[in-house]
Protein backbone atom coordinates (compact mmCIF):
# COMPACT_ATOMS: atom_id res chain seq x y z
CA UNK A 1 0.00 0.00 0.00
CA UNK A 2 1.35 3.53 -0.71
CA UNK A 3 0.19 6.62 1.02
CA UNK A 4 -0.63 9.83 -0.40
CA UNK A 5 1.35 13.02 1.51
CA UNK A 6 -0.18 14.39 4.81
CA UNK A 7 0.95 18.25 5.10
CA UNK A 8 0.91 20.64 7.96
CA UNK A 9 2.14 18.63 10.48
CA UNK A 10 4.52 20.06 12.97
CA UNK A 11 6.25 18.04 15.33
CA UNK A 12 5.82 20.24 18.41
CA UNK A 13 7.16 17.60 20.90
CA UNK A 14 9.78 14.42 21.19
CA UNK A 15 10.93 12.25 24.36
CA UNK A 16 12.42 8.87 25.06
CA UNK A 17 11.75 7.14 28.01
CA UNK A 18 14.30 4.50 29.15
CA UNK A 19 14.36 2.26 32.50
CA UNK A 20 16.54 4.02 34.27
CA UNK A 21 14.61 6.77 34.53
CA UNK A 22 11.93 5.05 36.19
CA UNK A 23 14.11 2.44 38.03
CA UNK A 24 17.26 4.19 38.85
CA UNK A 25 20.92 3.74 37.04
CA UNK A 26 21.10 -0.03 38.53
CA UNK A 27 18.33 -0.66 35.73
CA UNK A 28 21.05 0.18 32.51
CA UNK A 29 22.85 -2.71 31.96
CA UNK A 30 26.50 -3.33 30.97
CA UNK A 31 27.24 -6.26 28.96
CA UNK A 32 28.77 -7.62 32.38
CA UNK A 33 25.98 -7.09 34.07
CA UNK A 34 24.22 -8.86 31.60
CA UNK A 35 26.43 -12.17 31.68
CA UNK A 36 26.06 -12.06 35.52
CA UNK A 37 21.92 -11.59 35.44
CA UNK A 38 21.90 -14.72 33.05
CA UNK A 39 24.23 -16.69 33.87
CA UNK A 40 25.63 -15.94 37.61
CA UNK A 41 28.30 -15.00 39.20
CA UNK A 42 30.74 -17.71 37.66
CA UNK A 43 29.88 -16.30 34.32
CA UNK A 44 33.72 -15.62 32.91
CA UNK A 45 34.11 -19.49 33.22
CA UNK A 46 31.09 -19.92 31.48
CA UNK A 47 31.68 -17.83 28.44
CA UNK A 48 35.44 -19.37 28.51
CA UNK A 49 33.73 -22.93 28.03
CA UNK A 50 31.48 -21.76 25.20
CA UNK A 51 33.90 -20.37 23.74
CA UNK A 52 32.24 -16.98 23.63
CA UNK A 53 33.76 -13.64 23.40
CA UNK A 54 32.91 -11.27 26.07
CA UNK A 55 33.02 -8.23 23.83
CA UNK A 56 30.94 -9.79 20.83
CA UNK A 57 27.81 -7.50 21.64
CA UNK A 58 30.32 -4.93 20.74
CA UNK A 59 31.63 -6.23 17.92
CA UNK A 60 29.00 -7.82 16.29
CA UNK A 61 25.93 -6.24 17.00
CA UNK A 62 27.09 -2.71 17.79
CA UNK A 63 25.26 -3.10 21.34
CA UNK A 64 26.87 -1.88 24.39
CA UNK A 65 24.45 -1.23 26.60
CA UNK A 66 20.82 -1.47 27.35
CA UNK A 67 17.86 -0.85 29.59
CA UNK A 68 15.87 -3.41 31.59
CA UNK A 69 12.72 -3.56 33.26
CA UNK A 70 13.31 -7.54 34.06
CA UNK A 71 12.13 -8.51 37.21
CA UNK A 72 10.05 -5.18 37.80
CA UNK A 73 6.97 -3.83 37.56
CA UNK A 74 7.36 -1.62 35.32
CA UNK A 75 5.87 -2.68 31.82
CA UNK A 76 5.38 -1.10 28.14
CA UNK A 77 2.75 1.17 30.12
CA UNK A 78 4.76 3.19 32.80
CA UNK A 79 7.42 3.91 29.50
CA UNK A 80 4.72 4.79 27.51
CA UNK A 81 3.48 6.88 30.36
CA UNK A 82 6.94 8.29 30.94
CA UNK A 83 7.57 9.17 27.27
CA UNK A 84 4.52 11.02 26.85
CA UNK A 85 4.70 13.35 29.04
CA UNK A 86 7.86 14.37 28.56
CA UNK A 87 6.70 14.90 24.88
CA UNK A 88 3.74 16.94 25.94
CA UNK A 89 6.06 19.25 28.07
CA UNK A 90 8.63 19.74 25.34
CA UNK A 91 5.53 20.65 23.37
CA UNK A 92 3.87 22.52 26.01
CA UNK A 93 0.63 21.32 25.27
CA UNK A 94 -1.79 20.15 28.11
CA UNK A 95 -2.94 16.68 27.73
CA UNK A 96 -6.33 17.91 27.64
CA UNK A 97 -6.19 19.20 24.39
CA UNK A 98 -5.05 15.86 22.71
CA UNK A 99 -7.14 14.49 20.09
CA UNK A 100 -5.78 11.09 19.69
CA UNK A 101 -3.29 8.46 21.12
CA UNK A 102 -1.81 6.22 18.87
CA UNK A 103 0.18 3.37 20.61
CA UNK A 104 2.47 0.98 19.40
CA UNK A 105 3.99 -2.07 21.05
CA UNK A 106 4.85 -6.11 21.20
CA UNK A 107 5.11 -6.29 24.43
CA UNK A 108 1.90 -4.73 26.10
CA UNK A 109 1.39 -5.36 29.87
CA UNK A 110 -1.88 -7.19 29.47
CA UNK A 111 -3.27 -9.37 26.73
CA UNK A 112 -7.04 -7.32 25.92
CA UNK A 113 -6.48 -3.88 27.16
CA UNK A 114 -5.39 -1.24 25.14
CA UNK A 115 -2.22 0.85 25.74
CA UNK A 116 -3.78 3.55 24.49
CA UNK A 117 -6.24 3.97 26.46
CA UNK A 118 -4.45 3.46 29.99
CA UNK A 119 -2.26 5.97 28.81
CA UNK A 120 -5.12 8.03 27.93
CA UNK A 121 -6.83 7.37 31.72
CA UNK A 122 -3.16 8.56 33.08
CA UNK A 123 -2.79 11.81 31.26
CA UNK A 124 -6.86 12.42 32.39
CA UNK A 125 -7.99 12.94 28.42
CA UNK A 126 -10.70 12.08 26.66
CA UNK A 127 -8.78 11.66 23.10
CA UNK A 128 -9.42 8.64 21.19
CA UNK A 129 -7.34 5.90 21.86
CA UNK A 130 -5.76 3.57 19.49
CA UNK A 131 -3.53 0.88 19.48
CA UNK A 132 -1.49 -1.03 16.48
CA UNK A 133 0.30 -3.60 16.55
CA UNK A 134 2.69 -4.76 13.58
CA UNK A 135 5.53 -6.37 15.14
CA UNK A 136 8.69 -3.85 14.47
CA UNK A 137 7.00 -1.64 12.09
CA UNK A 138 4.79 -0.88 14.72
CA UNK A 139 5.62 2.69 16.00
CA UNK A 140 6.57 3.66 12.12
CA UNK A 141 2.72 2.45 11.32
CA UNK A 142 1.53 4.18 14.06
CA UNK A 143 3.21 7.34 13.20
CA UNK A 144 1.52 6.82 9.73
CA UNK A 145 -1.98 6.47 11.08
CA UNK A 146 -1.83 8.96 13.18
CA UNK A 147 -0.85 11.56 9.72
CA UNK A 148 -3.88 9.69 8.16
CA UNK A 149 -6.33 10.96 11.37
CA UNK A 150 -4.87 14.51 10.99
CA UNK A 151 -5.92 14.30 7.23
CA UNK A 152 -9.10 13.79 8.15
CA UNK A 153 -9.66 17.08 11.41
CA UNK A 154 -7.39 15.31 14.27
CA UNK A 155 -5.93 18.78 15.37
CA UNK A 156 -2.64 17.63 18.14
CA UNK A 157 -2.09 13.68 18.34
CA UNK A 158 0.44 11.55 20.55
CA UNK A 159 2.48 8.65 19.02
CA UNK A 160 4.23 6.67 21.52
CA UNK A 161 5.58 3.15 21.04
CA UNK A 162 7.28 1.54 24.03
CA UNK A 163 8.40 -1.87 24.63
CA UNK A 164 9.92 -3.76 27.30
CA UNK A 165 11.81 -7.05 25.13
CA UNK A 166 13.69 -8.04 28.81
CA UNK A 167 10.29 -9.24 30.01
CA UNK A 168 10.32 -12.32 27.16
CA UNK A 169 14.04 -13.52 27.63
CA UNK A 170 14.46 -17.08 28.09
CA UNK A 171 17.02 -18.41 30.52
CA UNK A 172 20.46 -18.49 29.19
CA UNK A 173 19.91 -16.91 26.24
CA UNK A 174 22.57 -14.85 25.85
CA UNK A 175 22.40 -13.52 22.46
CA UNK A 176 19.04 -12.03 22.79
CA UNK A 177 19.79 -10.27 26.67
CA UNK A 178 22.47 -8.70 25.07
CA UNK A 179 20.75 -7.36 21.87
CA UNK A 180 17.58 -6.31 23.04
CA UNK A 181 17.05 -3.58 25.66
CA UNK A 182 13.33 -1.87 26.79
CA UNK A 183 12.28 1.83 26.06
CA UNK A 184 9.49 3.93 24.89
CA UNK A 185 9.64 7.21 22.51
CA UNK A 186 7.22 9.43 22.29
CA UNK A 187 5.75 12.70 19.72
CA UNK A 188 3.58 15.08 19.88
CA UNK A 189 2.17 16.38 16.33
CA UNK A 190 -0.22 19.64 15.24
CA UNK A 191 -1.89 20.01 12.29
CA UNK A 192 -1.34 23.68 11.78
CA UNK A 193 -0.84 26.06 8.65
CA UNK A 194 2.45 27.46 9.82
CA UNK A 195 3.77 23.87 9.84
CA UNK A 196 3.76 24.51 5.65
CA UNK A 197 5.48 21.07 3.70
CA UNK A 198 6.00 19.52 7.57
CA UNK A 199 4.45 15.98 7.63
CA UNK A 200 4.14 13.19 5.83
CA UNK A 201 5.51 12.83 2.88
CA UNK A 202 5.03 9.20 1.89
CA UNK A 203 5.40 5.39 3.08
CA UNK A 204 4.83 2.10 1.34
CA UNK A 205 3.47 -0.78 3.61
CA UNK A 206 2.94 -4.56 3.46
CA UNK A 207 3.78 -8.01 4.80
CA UNK A 208 5.76 -10.53 3.11
CA UNK A 209 5.64 -14.89 3.86
CA UNK A 210 8.40 -15.92 5.91
CA UNK A 211 9.63 -19.56 7.04
CA UNK A 212 12.09 -20.76 9.83
CA UNK A 213 12.26 -19.81 13.33
CA UNK A 214 11.76 -16.12 13.90
CA UNK A 215 12.28 -14.09 16.44
CA UNK A 216 8.90 -13.59 17.74
CA UNK A 217 7.15 -15.24 20.94
CA UNK A 218 5.47 -18.33 19.79
CA UNK A 219 2.98 -18.79 22.84
CA UNK A 220 -0.66 -18.50 21.99
CA UNK A 221 -3.11 -16.80 23.73
CA UNK A 222 -5.00 -17.32 26.23
CA UNK A 223 -1.72 -19.51 27.58
CA UNK A 224 -3.51 -23.22 27.04
CA UNK A 225 -2.89 -26.25 30.24
CA UNK A 226 -0.26 -27.37 27.82
CA UNK A 227 1.25 -24.41 27.69
CA UNK A 228 5.02 -23.96 29.03
CA UNK A 229 6.93 -20.77 30.31
CA UNK A 230 9.66 -21.25 27.55
CA UNK A 231 6.33 -20.40 24.55
CA UNK A 232 6.42 -17.36 25.77
CA UNK A 233 10.11 -16.26 25.44
CA UNK A 234 11.93 -14.90 22.15
CA UNK A 235 13.17 -17.55 20.15
CA UNK A 236 16.61 -17.84 18.49
CA UNK A 237 16.35 -17.07 14.85
CA UNK A 238 17.67 -19.87 12.29
CA UNK A 239 19.59 -18.74 9.01
CA UNK A 240 16.20 -19.61 6.81
CA UNK A 241 14.51 -16.67 8.69
CA UNK A 242 17.34 -14.36 8.53
CA UNK A 243 18.19 -14.58 4.91
CA UNK A 244 14.29 -13.43 4.29
CA UNK A 245 14.15 -10.98 6.35
CA UNK A 246 17.10 -9.39 5.17
CA UNK A 247 15.56 -9.88 1.38
CA UNK A 248 12.51 -8.03 3.08
CA UNK A 249 14.38 -5.22 4.52
CA UNK A 250 16.01 -5.03 0.60
CA UNK A 251 12.45 -5.27 -0.58
CA UNK A 252 11.31 -2.45 1.62
CA UNK A 253 13.88 -0.57 0.54
CA UNK A 254 13.68 -0.63 -3.15
CA UNK A 255 9.86 0.26 -2.93
CA UNK A 256 9.98 3.14 -0.90
CA UNK A 257 13.04 4.71 -3.06
CA UNK A 258 11.00 3.36 -6.19
CA UNK A 259 7.69 4.88 -5.03
CA UNK A 260 8.99 8.64 -4.04
CA UNK A 261 12.40 8.95 -5.87
CA UNK A 262 11.30 13.08 -5.75
CA UNK A 263 10.75 13.05 -2.06
CA UNK A 264 13.88 11.63 -1.34
CA UNK A 265 16.06 13.52 -3.66
CA UNK A 266 17.12 15.93 -0.70
CA UNK A 267 17.40 13.26 2.27
CA UNK A 268 18.91 14.00 5.60
CA UNK A 269 19.25 10.89 6.86
CA UNK A 270 18.03 7.33 7.23
CA UNK A 271 16.26 6.12 10.89
CA UNK A 272 15.58 2.48 10.53
CA UNK A 273 14.36 -0.07 13.32
CA UNK A 274 17.78 -0.76 14.60
CA UNK A 275 18.51 -4.68 15.53
CA UNK A 276 22.54 -4.71 14.33
CA UNK A 277 25.29 -2.15 13.27
CA UNK A 278 25.87 -3.92 10.15
CA UNK A 279 21.76 -3.87 9.54
CA UNK A 280 21.42 -0.24 9.86
CA UNK A 281 24.46 0.80 7.92
CA UNK A 282 23.10 -1.63 5.20
CA UNK A 283 19.53 -0.17 5.30
CA UNK A 284 20.97 3.18 4.61
CA UNK A 285 23.84 3.18 1.82
CA UNK A 286 21.21 2.44 -0.69
CA UNK A 287 19.75 6.12 0.42
CA UNK A 288 23.40 7.77 0.09
CA UNK A 289 23.17 9.24 3.25
CA UNK A 290 24.13 8.08 7.25
CA UNK A 291 22.32 6.42 9.89
CA UNK A 292 24.56 7.63 12.99
CA UNK A 293 21.23 8.61 15.34
CA UNK A 294 19.90 4.74 14.72
CA UNK A 295 23.57 3.57 15.15
CA UNK A 296 24.49 5.92 18.31
CA UNK A 297 20.84 4.46 19.95
CA UNK A 298 21.79 0.76 18.98
CA UNK A 299 25.16 1.36 21.52
CA UNK A 300 23.43 2.78 24.23
CA UNK A 301 19.94 1.34 24.69
CA UNK A 302 20.29 -1.69 22.61
CA UNK A 303 17.58 -3.01 19.68
CA UNK A 304 14.27 -1.37 21.32
CA UNK A 305 11.59 -3.31 19.18
CA UNK A 306 8.97 -0.82 17.42
CA UNK A 307 10.05 2.28 19.31
CA UNK A 308 13.92 2.12 17.86
CA UNK A 309 12.63 4.48 14.84
CA UNK A 310 10.98 6.90 16.53
CA UNK A 311 13.51 7.01 19.20
CA UNK A 312 15.80 7.61 16.22
CA UNK A 313 13.66 10.81 15.32
CA UNK A 314 14.21 11.63 18.70
CA UNK A 315 17.94 11.57 18.71
CA UNK A 316 18.51 12.96 15.20
CA UNK A 317 17.05 15.89 16.50
CA UNK A 318 18.75 16.34 19.71
CA UNK A 319 22.10 15.68 17.90
CA UNK A 320 21.25 18.61 15.32
CA UNK A 321 20.48 20.86 17.73
CA UNK A 322 23.28 20.15 20.50
CA UNK A 323 25.77 20.83 17.37
CA UNK A 324 24.07 23.92 16.60
CA UNK A 325 22.09 22.67 13.49
CA UNK A 326 18.60 23.16 12.94
CA UNK A 327 16.49 20.71 11.53
CA UNK A 328 13.23 22.58 9.98
CA UNK A 329 12.93 21.43 6.37
CA UNK A 330 14.88 18.31 6.62
CA UNK A 331 13.78 14.96 5.40
CA UNK A 332 14.63 11.86 7.04
CA UNK A 333 13.62 8.11 5.77
CA UNK A 334 12.82 5.52 8.24
CA UNK A 335 12.45 1.42 7.25
CA UNK A 336 10.88 -0.92 9.80
CA UNK A 337 10.82 -5.08 9.45
CA UNK A 338 9.77 -7.48 11.78
CA UNK A 339 6.20 -9.36 13.35
CA UNK A 340 6.44 -12.16 11.05
CA UNK A 341 6.43 -10.36 8.61
CA UNK A 342 5.03 -6.72 8.32
CA UNK A 343 7.20 -3.93 6.53
CA UNK A 344 6.80 -0.31 6.54
CA UNK A 345 9.17 2.56 5.20
CA UNK A 346 8.02 5.96 5.73
CA UNK A 347 9.25 9.59 4.57
CA UNK A 348 8.93 12.38 7.39
CA UNK A 349 9.57 16.36 6.68
CA UNK A 350 10.89 17.73 9.75
CA UNK A 351 9.67 20.91 11.23
CA UNK A 352 11.94 21.66 13.72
Amino acid sequence: MKLNPVRGIAIKGMATAWPEDLLGPAAHMSDDDVYAAILGDNWRRQLTERQWDAERAKNELGVGQRGWTRGTPVGSVELAIAAAEKALSDAGIDAADVDGIFAATCSPSYITSTIAARLARHLQTDAAAIDIRAGGAGGLNALATAALYHSAGCRISIVVAAEVSSKYLAAHDIANALLFGDGAAALVLVSEPAAGEAGLAGAVLGNSDWQGTAFTVPGILPPAAESKVEDYRFQKPDAIYRERLADCWTETSIALREAYPHELAGLSAVLPYAITRDQVSQCAAPFGVGADASIALLAEHGCIGCASPLAAMVAHRQKRRSDGGYVAGETVASLAVGGGISWTGLIWRMNS
